[in-house]
């Protein structure tokens, strides 16, 4: 027997309206009850764990439903890169000067080039982050290839 079999079809009810946010004493009212029942079913500890199971579900929809949203946009954004670069270019190329200066800033942009304040443009830093091990195998390699150039030399 699964526990919402437990529940009384009117305790169902008040799970039901208690999923949707509603308190105990809008509970009482809207299935006409008294409050103090409402409140002795609300904390029985079958109804909680129904409550907590419940919430559990729709949290893990709601989670599956944004994570399905946001791979569908990546895959839509990732389908029309292209065409907006394509696009982006045409325009560029255009005899319209302010719609082709934005759309030459938006391209430079895109590639890592930003326009400086005083009308210049620079290119974007790039950070590195190298850890212990890749540090010693740069400086192995650089010993290596100094030793090497150091003895084809003589």
């Amino acid at each position: 027997m699964n526990h919402m079999e437990q529940l009384t079809p009117r305790a169902a009810d008040m799970l039901d309206l208690r999923i949707q946010g509603l308190t105990s004493g809008q509970i009482a009212q809207r299935l006409n009850l008294s409050h103090p029942y409402v409140c002795s079913v609300m904390g029985a500890p079958n109804f909680q764990h129904m409550l907590s199971v419940r919430r559990e579900k729709l949290e893990n929809r709601i989670d599956d439903k944004v994570a399905n949203a946001t791979v569908e946009a990546a895959d839509v954004l990732k389908e029309h890169a292209v065409q907006a670069a394509k696009n982006l270019v045409e325009i560029a190329d255009s005899s319209k000067t302010p719609i082709a200066l934005r759309a030459n800033e938006s391209v430079l942009d895109r590639v890592g080039v930003s326009k400086k304040s005083d009308g210049g443009i620079k290119m974007a830093q790039q950070i590195v982050i190298i850890d212990n091990d890749t540090a010693r195998v740069i400086q192995e390699t650089m010993r290596m290839e100094n030793a090497d150039g150091a003895s084809t030399e003589s």
